[in-house]
């Protein structure tokens, strides 16, 4: 209960040092065409768990998953999620499939390498919402067929986890999305995290001005 204090903490003082800076200097626009930023382009192909996941929900979320929604950028790892109730029988197909077992995740899972050398880290989820967001993403598929948590999700998933980065994820996502996509994003915060609307609110706020739709 502690640490997700702090982070609540972390998160709104870092929302509103971003308002503040961005309502004083941020002029508007990415530098960079945005019809073009939103090109997919896949430029790394990774482990085909279809088969050895086959008949269990999961979902490729962090770097990876972002590709589908913004422009790719260099990433070290695969993160997917999945349910915290499968989370032993992912390993077991894992280790069957000759995955390489390297530890334990500080966020709730494992990490593994792939013959090749890849890297796989493993989130076990255990929010309320997460079977949901898990059966959509089997419909929300990227070039390479992966199933990409929805959008709204992943807006859900990176703003709990109260990391600089994935608040500037955030806005740029925000940013560079269109209506439907940021009100199936507030109509999850509604019924998922209403208290923190507010803040969401400031967080497309600061995409539409980067992008230039304020």
């Amino acid at each position: 209960m502690e640490n997700q204090c702090q982070n609540i903490g972390f998160r709104k003082a870092f929302i509103n040092i971003l308002l503040g800076i961005g309502k004083k200097y941020l002029q508007g626009g990415t530098g960079s065409i945005v019809s073009l930023l939103q090109e997919q382009n896949i430029n790394k192909v990774w482990p085909d768990l279809r088969g050895i996941l086959k008949e269990i929900d999961w979902a490729v979320i962090g770097g990876v998953g972002l590709r589908l929604y913004i422009p790719e950028r260099q990433t070290q790892d695969l993160d997917i999620a999945v349910n915290k109730n499968d989370a032993k029988e992912v390993r077991k197909r894992l280790k069957e499939a000759r995955f390489e077992y390297k530890g334990e995740l500080s966020c709730g899972g494992s990490s593994w390498f792939s013959s090749e050398g890849a890297v796989i880290d493993v989130i076990e989820c255990s929010q309320p919402w997460i079977d949901i967001a898990l059966k959509e993403a089997k419909k929300n598929r990227d070039k390479e067929d992966l199933p990409i948590i929805p959008f709204e999700y992943l807006i859900l998933m990176k703003f709990t986890s109260a990391r600089v980065q994935d608040i500037a994820d955030i806005t740029r996502m925000l940013g560079l999305s269109d209506t439907e996509k940021i009100e199936r994003t507030r109509q999850v915060f509604r019924d998922q995290l209403l208290e923190d609307l507010e803040d969401l609110e400031s967080l497309i706020y600061l995409g539409r001005l980067e992008n230039e739709k304020v």
